[in-house]
């Protein structure tokens, strides 16, 4: 409780000042007419001193009654704050959620359409090649499989350089042939749809083995 009444100061302080800075016009206002007050009531010997207490009293009244109304908006502004934040949260949580579901529902029509294309099966069996890095020709799948694998975007092409290699003395009565190594080759990775798909497929091949269903 005792710490509900600290917050409670604290926020009507917080809005105090921040209405005192955002009304400095009405400040001067209130403070020269506080004056100009003290400056009528005072004795033709004391109008200087009338001057300084009315704009002194002016300015405390109006602090006063600033401070009133934050203390009296304060529970109020602080549960408005709090259903803010909450409603935030909120947001951000069905936010993520949808992001969560909208990733499975990908990974589940990935996987559907590998299955439709005749994919599914190597892919099941051969997938791990790709996590490193891998040829066409150690990768499971011709050059029709891997085009049809970038096509639903589970894998990725990435060139690697080939560094020239410097040329070697010829034997005597040899020749060149011509035949150099090509500047680059290029290696098949996942994509992180298709990494999210090989897991996936793991996933339920364990889940089968377990219920003792072979799929």
């Amino acid at each position: 409780m005792l710490s509900y009444y600290k917050t409670v100061l604290l926020e009507a302080c917080r809005e105090a000042i921040a209405i005192i800075k955002g009304h400095a016009a009405w400040d001067v206002l209130l403070i020269l007419a506080g004056a100009f007050v003290g400056f009528l009531l005072g004795e033709p010997v004391g109008q200087l001193a009338g001057i300084f207490a009315g704009a002194i009293a002016a300015l405390a009244v109006g602090v006063v009654v600033i401070g009133a109304w934050c203390i009296a908006s304060a529970p109020v502004n602080i549960s408005r704050s709090s259903l803010a934040e909450n409603q935030a949260l909120q947001a951000t949580i069905s936010s993520l959620q949808g992001q969560l579901d909208e990733g499975r529902d990908e990974v589940a029509a990935a996987i559907q359409e590998l299955k439709q294309s005749g994919h599914f099966e190597s892919f099941r069996v051969w997938g791990k090649e790709f996590i490193q890095g891998t040829y066409t020709l150690y990768s499971g799948f011709n050059q029709h499989g891997i085009r049809d694998l970038l096509m639903m975007k589970l894998i990725r092409a990435e060139r690697i350089p080939n560094p020239p290699k410097p040329l070697e003395p010829l034997e005597p009565g040899a020749f060149r042939t011509g035949i150099t190594e090509p500047p680059f080759h290029t290696l098949y990775l996942f994509t992180d749809l298709g990494a999210e798909v090989w897991k996936k497929i793991r996933e339920d091949e364990v889940i089968g083995i377990d219920s003792g269903v072979v799929t």
